[in-house]
Parts: structure tokens; C-alpha cells; sequence
């Protein structure tokens, strides 16, 4: 949090994604499986969850959705942990 890499991540993830919904959950999932190569699954929950989750529920509000909590862990959550399935 110190480094304002979150803030960063959630301007570039609403820059490419341009208002798409559906542009900006697979850009979610892509940088999900890159923040998770490498971590444990405690860490990477903890890394995507605080980077990636809001970003999720902040681009679902501003257009108009309300999108469970749950939903959003459990999505950024599953490809953080399909990166350790990635061949090296």
C-alpha cells in the first residue's frame, strides 16, 4: 500500500478497459494469474484480494451493478491460484 501500486493497477485496469465490462473482468483474471505466480494460496489471496477486489466492485458500481463480495474474492482468487498450474 505504500508504493500506490494499488491505485495504479485499478487506474490501468479502467483506462484498457474503457467502461467494458466484460474487458475489464478478463483483464482482471490476467493480472490476477500474473500477481499470483510464484505465492503461496494465503498470500496470493491476500495479494489479490486487497489489489484487484475493489477494483471490481468500484468499475460494478459506477456502472450500475452491485456485485456480491463473495463473487469478487472468489473471482480474483481462482486464477491467482491457476498461476501455480503455469508452466515456469
Amino acid at each position: 500500500s505504500l508504493t500506490g501500486v494499488g491505485l495504479v493497477l485499478a487506474d490501468l485496469v479502467e483506462m484498457l478497459s474503457m467502461g467494458d465490462l466484460l474487458v475489464m473482468l478478463m483483464l482482471v483474471a490476467v493480472f490476477s494469474l500474473i500477481l499470483g505466480m510464484g505465492l503461496p494460496t494465503t498470500a496470493n489471496y491476500i495479494v489479490v484480494s486487497s489489489l484487484l477486489a475493489p477494483v471490481v466492485v468500484a468499475l460494478g458500481q459506477q456502472n450500475g451493478l452491485l456485485v456480491p463480495l463473495i463473487a469478487v474474492h472468489l473471482f480474483v482468487f481462482y486464477p491467482g491460484i491457476l498461476a501455480a498450474v503455469t508452466p515456469p
